[in-house]
């Protein structure tokens, strides 16, 4: 599962007047047997911004995608912080990468106060006034 795309996918909802809004909760558009794309957000708990879906994809074909795609999104609604808010991520994955993030903050911190050199010790000199 790519955490994200070069693509930027994107879902929507048109009504029959031709109005354009955001999907439900829970919508999944099968690609194939093998791709799914999932709106684990949307109505009614995002209130502003567009639905960034997730990709889930099987590598092999005897993967039952619509139970990885219930049990994806089930995972998904687990958001004990704030329950009114719905997140993107499974709460597993979630967790993961917010604990990843951390980690890497920490190894740019402690690079810094060990003086090794980083990208960011030096800033390049763009042009002179």
């Amino acid at each position: 599962m790519p955490k994200s795309n070069a693509k930027g996918i994107r879902l929507w909802d048109r009504s029959n007047s031709g109005e354009i809004h955001q999907v439900l909760e829970g919508t999944a558009l099968f690609l194939d047997e093998r791709t799914v794309i999932l709106a684990s957000t949307g109505v009614p708990t995002l209130n502003q911004g567009t639905v960034e879906p997730v990709m889930l994809e099987a590598q092999t074909d005897d993967i039952n995608m619509i139970s990885v795609t219930e049990y994806f999104y089930a995972v998904s609604q687990l958001n004990w912080s704030n329950p009114n808010t719905a997140q993107r991520l499974a709460i597993t994955l979630k967790r993961t990468d917010d604990e990843l993030k951390n980690h890497a903050a920490q190894e740019i911190r402690l690079g810094l106060l060990r003086g090794k050199p980083t990208i960011i010790d030096k800033p390049k000199k763009v042009g002179s006034l």
